[in-house]
């Protein structure tokens, strides 16, 4: 299962990635864009989103939404505060 989880920030975020099948874990410093974060979960095609919940993560969520609607993408979303 891979796994995306975002500490959102209002310039900058942290994304942490792990592969639950392999335990590879990576992190990246993100800017808190929408097109960044579109093309990181066209790209890491996550089957489960923890995203923290604060001013962005309203955005962020609708962005996942989208993204579900090809259930390839994800599965699950979650938010923690």
């Amino acid at each position: 299962m891979n796994i995306i989880a975002m500490d959102l920030g209002k310039f900058n975020s942290m994304a942490c990635f792990y592969d639950s099948e392999t335990g590879e874990c990576s992190t990246a410093k993100a800017p808190t864009e929408r097109n960044y974060f579109k093309s990181v979960f066209e790209s890491r095609e996550p089957d489960f989103v923890v995203v923290e919940a604060c001013g962005p993560s309203g955005w962020v969520s609708d962005l996942c939404r989208q993204q579900m609607q090809n259930p390839t993408n994800f599965s699950h979303l979650a938010f923690f505060n």
